[in-house]
């Protein structure tokens, strides 16, 4: 009872990141540092080179299942246009990368793929210069920097312009879409990830063979396991698939979602929005202003599997060409991205869904004066980070942004601070059994920790306790 510098209550002590207040909800990072419960404000980065200054045609990316670092892949400018791929870890709005691997010794034709399959394995899907697809799984290890590389698995016939892919993690399956003489193809293939190889199950799961296809984008729809096909044929059309659990597929019948005849035929995306098991579309020039569409598709009936576009909206721009979308699971929006042509800009916009609406948040300008290829977002599944890539007259670039976003989870809150700390101090925090001085509390109620640090007796999202009030200013720290 006669020591002193010891805590009679439990207590953690942890480097400020950032200035905390008193008696305030505080989180651990990453790193170790901990931080005040806050919502930041958004931040775009610069448009940077992928490729020290040389061509990275067609640059495709995704994240390893964690966030930790980030795979690009492209046609290498300064190696004959091999397909080649380099990781990179992300500091702020910028990336560091590594040294780059080549997947194949002959040039690609540029379209390249790139789609994380779990953990630390990659599927990368690439055309060569005879237009044949090939597909190579790779894992990464962080450890060495190095990669692990399977056997190539290539097309025995030509499925040429492959434009969109998703995987099915239920059954270890990648599909894409290709282009074969004008008709549609969804090609689906199976991972075998005890020997990192791609087992030829089905090239060519005919979607269409009427009209000439413009574009298509294929989404896995996990709480339905099922693909939906989206694509431009004469308007803007799309497909359900009756069994993924097979080899050769089947497709429900084909819904007409806009225009018709020549209408339509411009580039479109698709996304999956798991939380509201919900299909995004993003499509381009669909009127005579030429402005970008989200659209939701919902499926109608499970049993027959068809599906309608049950609402449709015009997201702005003018000529609006190369779009993207991706859902953001930390934000729960989906985003797209789109060369605004008129205003000759690269632009940003989330959107806000529900199943019955569709609002925005404010169009965001990522670089004037452009007008950005072959574009591709992914979204970092831990810190929600936008990541933006294009062509740019041949050479591959990109752009971070970082949405206004809460660095609350419903995984590390940790307690309150004892008192006020400035960034990089050394911070005592009160942790669960201890107590925190709060005000206006009513005694005996559950209060939870809000995305903006402050408390309430209704949960947030996430949903997060903070403790249990024993008085108008005392709140006994609890775990969730």
């Amino acid at each position: 009872a006669s020591l002193s510098g010891i805590e009679a209550a439990p207590t953690i002590v942890s480097t400020a990141s950032g200035a905390i207040a008193a008696n305030k909800p505080v989180i651990v990072n990453s790193n170790s540092t901990v931080s005040e419960v806050a919502i930041a404000s958004s931040v775009t980065g610069s448009d940077n080179n992928l490729n020290g200054g040389y061509a990275a045609e067609s640059p495709f990316g995704d994240w390893d299942s964690t966030g930790s670092y980030f795979v690009v892949g492209s046609a290498d400018g300064s190696n004959s246009s091999k397909p080649t791929i380099k990781v990179g870890t992300l500091s702020g709005t910028t990336f560091t990368f590594g040294s780059n691997t080549d997947l194949d010794s002959g040039a690609s034709s540029g379209v390249f793929l790139c789609k994380n399959v779990g953990g630390d394995r990659f599927v990368f899907i690439w055309s060569n210069a005879s237009n044949q697809i090939n597909l190579r799984v790779g894992v990464y290890n962080s450890s060495s920097s190095t990669w692990t590389l399977g056997t190539t698995n290539q097309s025995g016939s030509v499925k040429e312009l492959v434009t969109s892919v998703d995987y099915d993690p239920t059954n270890k399956r990648i599909a894409f879409t290709g282009k074969e003489s004008g008709n549609l193809y969804l090609c689906i293939q199976k991972v075998n990830t005890s020997n990192n190889t791609i087992t030829d199950l089905d090239w060519g799961n005919v979607v269409t063979s009427t009209g000439s296809v413009y574009d298509s984008s294929v989404s896995y729809m996990s709480a339905e396991n099922r693909f939906c096909v989206v694509y431009q044929n004469s308007g803007l059309k799309a497909r359900l698939t009756n069994d993924v659990t097979t080899s050769g597929v089947s497709f429900g019948s084909a819904l007409g979602i806009a225009g018709s005849g020549s209408s339509g035929q411009g580039h479109i995306a698709t996304c999956y929005d798991k939380d509201l098991d919900r299909v995004v579309v993003v499509n381009e020039n669909d009127d005579a202003s030429g402005a970008g569409y989200f659209r939701i598709i919902n499926i109608t009936s499970t049993s027959n599997n068809t599906i309608a576009a049950s609402q449709a909206s015009n997201f702005g721009g003018t000529n609006v060409k190369w779009l993207d979308v991706a859902y953001n699971p930390m934000t729960k929006k989906s985003v797209v991205m789109y060369s605004d042509d008129a205003g000759t800009a690269l632009k940003s916009r989330a959107m806000i869904l529900t199943t019955s609406t569709i609002s925005y948040e404010d169009a965001v300008t990522l670089k004037s004066s452009i007008s950005g290829q072959y574009p591709n977002i992914t979204v970092n599944p831990s810190s929600g980070a936008q990541v933006y890539l294009y062509d740019r007259a041949g050479v591959g670039n990109y752009i971070v942004r970082t949405p206004t976003l809460t660095n609350l989870r419903s995984t590390n809150f940790i307690g309150f601070s004892k008192a006020a700390y400035s960034n990089s101090a050394t911070a005592t925090i009160n942790v669960v059994g201890n107590t925190t001085t709060q005000s206006s509390l009513v005694a005996g109620q559950k209060y939870y920790v809000q995305t903006d640090g402050t408390l309430s007796t209704v949960a947030g999202d996430p949903s997060v306790v903070g403790g249990i009030s024993l008085s108008a200013t005392s709140l006994l720290i609890q775990p969730s």
